[in-house]
């Protein structure tokens, strides 16, 4: 049986690495025996879907945990189900995943569900993993399941996170700017805490040490005020379609997370064969080993964040080293062919039930 395949997902925009991931894994199972459909309640990257011939559906009321919302969207997902010959639903939030759950035991008993968790929670609410399989992004997303929310070993699938590597034109780009840039990404929230890395440039104070930051939400104008309170050389970009040229122009990656289940930045970060320094929680550090293939800090320690980004500053061969190290790493375990092929494999293992 051919997958016929709808995701259903709060958000698709540039800013969140769960979005580069929607787009990543339905760009390449394009090259299966796979139809794949995309329902979200944003559509700011629609045009990446449009580049891809992808139907994208629209519900404004999608992730909502209104009970008002349920009937009007289970209705329409059934519309789509019904006209698009559904056999999976792939779903990539918990309030999703209770939407999808909600369906297959009210409406559609055939369907077959399927819930990517990309994310760490600190409460299960015993209504989400009721999907036939999950799919884990990472190992200690795979621990809290197992150990924490104690849900079976044989309904888990650990599938790594991954990104696309980089054209070649982007790799044998020049600098253009003098000094020592260093870029960092994602969500202006609390999870990802830019506050500590501006600090550790405060911190600093060297005149040669630039950031560019570049994300969107509720915490850039804290942000914008800090760097002009403390004259810090720093530059503020929107969310992008594409991080290729900024990647191409940075000297190192820091993502400075207080949460971060396994982050895409950090991926690209070993692709584009960049220097990375992370905080040592969770998925960046089961990841990064410390002066082996990046730098590693106790999150929110800001003065330990200056020290390692002035370590890669004054120290070249470590750079090489720790960039080298991460990019043969990121390069087997994150790549989009392999694990595309394992979530391409999980739908027929399903639909041969």
């Amino acid at each position: 049986m051919i997958p016929r395949v709808l995701h259903i997902t709060p958000t698709f925009n540039y800013t969140c690495g769960r979005s580069y991931y929607h787009y990543i894994t339905l760009k390449h199972l394009r090259k299966y025996n796979c139809y794949n459909f995309l329902f979200s309640r944003e559509k700011t990257a629609q045009k990446r879907l449009e580049e891809l011939d992808i139907d994208f559906l629209i519900n404004d009321n999608i992730g909502s945990n209104n009970p008002i919302h349920y009937t009007k969207i289970l209705k329409q997902i059934h519309g789509i189900v019904s006209d698009k010959n559904i056999n999976i639903l792939h779903s990539y939030s918990r309030a999703t995943e209770f939407l999808c759950t909600l369906y297959k035991k009210y409406i559609n008993k055939n369907i077959k569900t399927v819930n990517t968790v990309m994310s760490l929670v600190s409460r299960k609410f015993f209504v989400e993993y009721k999907s036939d399989r999950i799919i884990s992004i990472s190992r200690c997303v795979n621990t809290e399941l197992t150990d924490k929310f104690k849900i079976p070993k044989g309904r888990i699938k650990l599938i790594y996170n991954f990104a696309e590597p980089p054209i070649k034109e982007y790799i044998s780009i020049k600098r253009k700017e003098s000094g020592f840039v260093i870029l960092s990404a994602g969500r202006f929230h609390e999870e990802k805490n830019f506050k500590t890395l501006l600090r550790a440039l405060h911190f600093i104070n060297n005149p040669q040490i630039s950031l560019k930051l570049v994300g969107s939400g509720k915490l850039e104008a804290d942000y914008k005020k800090y760097i002009l309170k403390h004259n810090i050389k720093a530059a503020i970009f929107p969310s992008q379609n594409d991080l290729a040229p900024l990647f191409a122009q940075c000297d190192i990656c820091v993502l400075p997370s207080v949460v971060d289940p396994l982050p895409t930045f950090m991926i690209q970060a070993g692709l584009f064969k960049k220097p990375f320094i992370g905080s040592d929680v969770d998925g960046i550090g089961e990841t990064i080993e410390h002066e082996v293939n990046g730098l590693t800090f106790e999150k929110k320690n800001y003065k330990e964040l200056a020290d390692n980004i002035m370590r890669f500053y004054e120290d070249k061969k470590l750079m090489i080293k720790c960039s080298d190290n991460l990019f043969s790493l990121v390069s087997e375990r994150h790549s989009p062919d392999k694990n595309i092929d394992q979530i391409y494999n999980l739908y027929i293992e399903l639909l041969s039930k």
